[in-house]
């Protein structure tokens, strides 16, 4: 999608598209939107195993700052512990 193409819901501005940073042991990554309600493994982690996720692409008005998020492309993770 290219600049300008989405406009705020809001205000009337332009959306920049963008993601969202998290962190995953020690490595910089995309947040995801994962399927379900989450559960702990032994160790405390969130565990995610063979469900489907999804990459969170993020909008942000360049003149109120409101986000959006959508979750459209489909992938399945495994657990690394």
């Amino acid at each position: 999608m290219e600049k300008g193409d989405r406009r705020c819901s809001i205000c009337g501005g332009v959306m920049v598209e963008g993601f969202i940073l998290d962190f995953y042991k020690e490595n910089q990554t995309a947040t995801r939107w994962v399927e379900g309600k989450p559960e702990k493994t032994f160790i405390g982690a969130v565990a995610f195993s063979d469900r489907q996720n999804y990459h969170i692409t993020a909008f942000r008005c360049d003149q109120c700052g409101y986000l959006e998020f959508f979750a459209i492309e489909p992938q399945v993770l495994k657990d690394r512990e």
